[in-house]
C-alpha cells in the first residue's frame, strides 16, 4: 500500500468524522408524579416586566438587572465577552425581547394550590455594585405572605465567577406547617426552518442550539430541540446533577442541591417553545420553624476549571465529542502554555511540534515501512509473475520477504489509526474553547475561533499538502495516473474545506504540514543512505 493511499484514507476518515455528527441520544425516562409549574407565570412575568421596578447589579464579570415583581433575573450582560469581534457591544446572554421568549425563572411554589409566590419584592437599593475589595456580594429582596410566611431570597455573586447561588431564608409563622417545592425554569422560543421536509431548528435568540443535563443514573446526555419538538420528553429523578440549555460557548445551567430530591423536567411547550426546568418534591416547614433551601444557576461561559469548581461534571457541557478523555488533558496542556506565551496561536504552534515530535518515532516507522515495501516492488513483481497460477505459494513467498527484510504489512497504516484519535481529539479541543473566541494571534488574525478573513492559512496550508505529495522520491512512488491525478485534486479539496474552519484550527493543521516536510526530508534521507550504505556491503561482499 502506497503512501499516497495511506494518506488519501487518512483524509477521507478525517473528513468523514469532522462532518458527521451524532444528536441523538436515548433518552430514559423515569415515570415519577411531575409537579409542574404553571405557565400563566410567563404571561403573568411578561406583564410584571413592563413594570419599572428592576434591581441593578454589577460585578466584575456581569450586569445582572433582578424584577422586583417576581424576583427573577431578567437579563445577564457579560462584560468581558463582546457580541461580535471589535464591536463595543458586551454579550448579552438572556433578555426580554417584543418577538421571541427566551426568559429565566426561579422560586417556590406552594405545594397546596401549586401557585407561584411571586409576590412584590422588597428591597432597600436598587444598585448593588461589588467593590474592588470585595469577593463576595449579596443581594436580598424580602416580602411576607398573607399567611405569615417570611421569604427572604437572597442573589449571591462572587468576584470572577458566573455562578449565581440563590438563598431561601423561610421563617414559618404561621400556626400550620407550609409545604413547599423548589424550582428553577429555563423556556425559550426557537425558530423552524422547514426545507425538503427536514426540521432545521435554530434559537431565535442567542443560539442557545441544545439541551443537556446530568444526573446520578443517567449521567451525561445531550439533546438537541429538534428531539424535543417530535416529542422526546424528559423526566428524569435525581439528587445530584444539573440541566440547562447551550451553545457552543455559553451555557444556562440550573445546579441542583443534592440534599434535595429533585425532579430534572423537558418538553415542549407550544408555540415552538421549549421548556427546562427542575424542582424539588415536597418541603415541609412546620409552624415557627426556620429552612434554608438553596440553588445555583450558571450563566456564562464554558470555562472548563471555573465550572468544576460548582460542579464537577458542569465541564461534561463542552462538547469535546467522544474523545473528551483526550482532548480535556491537550486542553490542559495549551492553557498551560498559554499562561507561559500570553498568546494562543503561539502556543498552538508550540503543541503542534511537541505533539508531531512526541509521534515522530510512530511517523518513522510507517514512512520507512512504506518506502521498504516500496524498495522491494521489483522482486515481489517478479513473484507475481512466476507464481501468477499459485496465489498460496504467492503469498508465502511475499510474506516471507517481508520477514527478512523485517518489514509488517500493516506497518505502513497502523501508526496512522493510532495517530488519528491524537489529532481528533485536538481537532475537538480547538473547535469547542471559549478560550480562543475573539482571541488574536498575529497580523491580520484577529480572532483565532473564526474563519480567516483573507484565506491565507488555508490557501498556504493546500499548498503545504501539496507539496508533501510531491516530495515523495520517484522510486518510492509508482506511477499511477489515476491515483495521481485523485492526489494532486485533494490539496485543492483540503484548501477549499478549510476556508470555513477556524483559523486556530487551520494553523494546527499548516503547522502539522510543515513539521511533516521536515519529517520527511530527515527520514527519506536516512533511508537513503541505509540503502547505500546497504549495497556498499553488498559489492564488498
Amino acid at each position: 500500500m502506497c503512501l499516497k493511499r495511506i494518506f488519501l484514507i487518512f483524509l477521507c476518515l478525517l473528513l468523514i468524522i469532522f462532518s458527521w455528527k451524532q444528536w441523538n441520544i436515548s433518552i430514559k425516562n423515569f415515570n415519577f408524579k411531575s409537579v409542574k409549574v404553571s405557565h400563566n407565570l410567563i404571561e403573568s412575568s411578561l406583564k410584571n416586566d413592563s413594570q419599572i421596578n428592576n434591581v441593578h447589579v454589577k460585578t466584575d464579570v456581569m450586569n445582572v438587572i433582578i424584577n422586583l415583581s417576581n424576583g427573577n433575573i431578567k437579563e445577564i450582560k457579560l462584560l468581558q465577552y463582546q457580541e461580535h469581534l471589535n464591536s463595543f457591544k458586551k454579550f448579552i446572554l438572556f433578555n426580554k425581547q417584543k418577538t421571541s421568549i427566551y426568559k429565566i425563572q426561579e422560586g417556590l411554589l406552594s405545594n397546596e394550590s401549586l401557585k407561584f409566590i411571586d409576590k412584590n419584592y422588597a428591597i432597600n437599593f436598587k444598585h448593588y455594585k461589588l467593590a474592588n475589595d470585595q469577593k463576595i456580594l449579596r443581594v436580598p429582596v424580602e416580602f411576607v405572605s398573607k399567611n405569615g410566611v417570611q421569604y427572604i431570597k437572597n442573589f449571591i455573586f462572587k468576584r470572577g465567577s458566573y455562578d449565581i447561588q440563590i438563598e431561601y431564608y423561610i421563617h414559618n409563622l404561621n400556626i400550620f406547617s407550609v409545604n413547599l417545592n423548589l424550582f428553577g425554569k429555563i423556556q425559550e422560543k426557537f425558530l423552524i426552518q422547514k426545507k425538503k421536509n427536514i426540521f432545521h431548528i435554530s434559537s431565535n435568540t442567542n443560539h442557545l442550539s441544545n439541551i443537556s443535563y446530568y444526573s446520578d443514573n443517567n449521567k451525561y446526555n445531550k439533546f438537541s430541540f429538534d428531539d424535543i419538538y417530535r416529542g422526546r420528553n424528559i423526566k428524569i429523578f435525581s439528587h445530584d446533577g444539573w440541566i440547562g440549555s447551550s451553545q457552543k460557548y455559553f451555557i444556562i445551567s440550573w445546579i441542583m442541591n443534592p440534599k434535595n430530591q429533585n425532579m430534572m423536567h423537558a418538553y415542549y411547550l407550544h408555540d415552538n417553545q421549549v421548556v427546562i426546568e427542575y424542582h424539588t418534591l415536597d418541603i415541609s416547614i412546620f409552624s415557627g420553624q426556620k429552612k434554608i433551601l438553596r440553588s445555583i444557576l450558571w450563566a456564562g461561559p464554558k470555562i472548563q476549571h471555573k465550572m468544576s469548581l460548582i460542579n464537577s461534571s458542569l465541564g461534561l457541557s463542552i462538547d469535546y465529542g467522544f474523545l473528551w478523555f483526550l482532548s480535556r488533558p491537550c486542553f490542559l496542556f495549551l492553557n498551560i502554555l498559554h499562561n507561559i506565551t500570553g498568546n494562543w496561536g503561539i502556543s498552538i504552534i508550540i503543541i503542534t511540534f511537541i505533539m508531531r515530535f512526541l509521534m515522530y518515532p510512530l511517523t518513522k516507522f510507517q514512512y520507512l515501512t512504506i518506502a521498504k515495501i516500496k524498495s522491494l516492488q521489483p522482486q515481489i513483481n517478479t513473484l507475481k509473475e512466476k507464481f501468477k497460477n499459485d496465489t498460496v505459494r504467492l503469498n508465502q513467498f511475499v510474506l516471507k520477504l517481508y520477514k527478512d527484510e523485517n518489514i509488517h504489512p500493516l506497518g505502513g497504516f497502523l501508526p496512522v489509526l493510532i495517530q488519528m484519535p491524537i489529532f481528533l481529539s485536538l481537532y475537538s479541543m480547538l473547535v469547542n474553547s471559549i478560550e480562543l473566541r475573539h482571541s488574536p494571534f498575529l497580523f491580520w488574525i484577529y480572532d483565532l475561533s473564526d474563519r480567516d478573513p483573507f484565506y491565507i492559512l488555508p490557501i498556504i496550508m493546500g499548498i503545504t499538502t501539496f507539496y508533501i505529495q510531491k516530495t515523495s522520491p520517484p522510486d518510492l512512488v509508482k506511477n499511477d495516473s489515476r491515483t495521481q491525478n485523485i492526489m494532486n485534486l485533494v490539496p485543492i479539496f483540503l484548501s477549499f474545506i478549510f476556508l470555513w474552519f477556524p483559523s486556530g484550527l487551520v494553523l494546527y493543521y499548516l503547522v502539522g504540514n510543515i513539521v511533516t516536510i521536515i519529517q520527511q526530508i530527515i527520514i527519506y534521507k536516512e533511508f537513503q543512505n541505509i540503502k547505500k550504505n546497504k549495497k556498499n556491503n553488498t559489492i564488498l561482499k
